[in-house]
């Protein structure tokens, strides 16, 4: 993240463990009012502490996170920034729970269990924070020395592959990357790990070194969907410009709109009067709740576009998601020529569609039209296994 604070006005739902943290914590929750409609118990933040809000949504205290906007253009460094610490969040958060699970297989854990039947550890264990805090504070040589171990595997495991075109300044980053995935396991981990030792303890952290290497990779998709986002965004934002700039001042094009900042800025101060904002909304499943709930990650960009029952009505013969949604694809596809976010939208979504491809990530995307106000709901889905 290149800031430490987002200047970006934050509406932030909780779980219900986030609730119970910030009440128990003496903080206050409000109902928060979402784009859909819906209230929920939530924080609204200006600026936002990126680092505070990626622990929030590392330990799975955040359901939703959204941004309502008259314009995106002069905040895309932001948003970029916003999108990345999420799709890093959940990929951290899925590292630690699956290391977790994984030391619970272990042979060690299984022999204990066999030896302390009236101590066994599963995944409802309760661990104490203290005494856990204080055996890592006691063995923090020693964690240092598993952190280097599990590193070392990893980079000899790159430089047989000829660093996979990285050089050293990437190398180093890469290193750096994997070393901020094993910052976020769970202290409790940490704990079961330290104590494992005899003859399986090599064999836990080359396992563990190998799970790292997936995980890192799937940071590539952080990027491919923020370039999707700021595209969808680009041309949601130029539409309803458009539609606003010709239903105030009547005989205005693109172009005129495009080359007259006083122009935008009126329309600008119209919607903003109006409350008539775009909306980005994440949606985050937290990774204690299964799949079939909903996918790791949706994210809904919404906004009252005036002109889309002729473009709907186009799209009505076309192929359906889940038997009620148009694919995002088809609703690039059904642009007319003239549109160049047509041609930016499809080469992105296939950008984006390819490397969710190559990193078995199932992905979805589609446009609905909701409501009897107009509402277009464009909504790309991914999963994080």
């Amino acid at each position: 993240m290149r800031k430490a604070f987002l200047e970006l006005p934050i509406r932030i739902a909780l779980t219900e463990k986030g609730v119970r943290l910030f009440l128990q914590s003496g903080h206050k929750v409000s109902q928060v009012r979402l784009s859909d409609g819906s209230l929920e118990s939530g924080i609204v933040m200006q600026p936002v502490n990126a680092q505070a809000l990626q622990g929030m949504i590392c330990r799975a205290y955040v359901s939703k996170v959204e941004v309502a906007r008259t314009e995106f253009r002069s905040h895309r460094p932001e948003l970029i920034d916003l999108n990345k610490l999420i799709v890093y969040a959940l990929l951290y958060e899925r590292f630690a729970n699956h290391i977790h699970r994984f030391l619970l297989r272990s042979n060690f854990i299984i022999q204990w269990n066999e030896d302390h039947p009236g101590h066994a550890i599963s995944a409802r264990s309760q661990f104490s924070q203290l005494p856990v805090q204080q055996f890592l504070s006691r063995h923090d040589a020693l964690k240092g020395e598993v952190v280097g171990a599990i590193l070392a595997q990893s980079e000899a495991r790159l430089q047989a592959g000829n660093g996979q075109g990285l050089d050293a300044e990437g190398l180093k980053a890469r290193m750096g990357l994997e070393r901020r995935f094993l910052d976020h396991l769970h202290p409790a981990t940490w704990f079961l790990l330290l104590q494992s030792g005899g003859g399986e303890h090599g064999q836990i952290l080359e396992a563990i070194a190998k799970l790292l290497a997936k995980f890192v990779k799937k940071v590539d998709v952080a990027d491919c969907l923020s370039f999707m986002l700021l595209e969808m965004a680009a041309y949601e934002e130029s539409a309803k410009l458009q539609v606003t700039a010709r239903r105030l001042f009547r005989a205005v094009d693109h172009v005129s709109l495009e080359d007259d900042e006083n122009l935008r800025s009126q329309v600008r101060a119209h919607l903003e009067s109006h409350h008539d904002y775009l909306y980005l909304t994440w949606r985050i499943r937290p990774g204690d709740l299964p799949r079939a709930v909903r996918p790791a990650l949706q994210v809904d960009l919404i906004n009252k576009c005036y002109d889309f029952h002729s473009l709907k009505a186009q799209m009505d013969s076309r192929k359906r998601i889940n038997g009620r949604e148009h694919s995002l694809a088809d609703f690039y596809e059904e642009l007319p020529e003239s549109h160049t976010a047509g041609e930016f939208g499809q080469y992105y979504l296939s950008y984006l569609r390819q490397a969710c491809m190559d990193l078995r990530m199932p992905f979805d995307s589609c446009v609905n039209h909701v409501g009897p106000e107009n509402v277009t709901v464009v909504s790309l889905a991914l999963d994080m296994k």
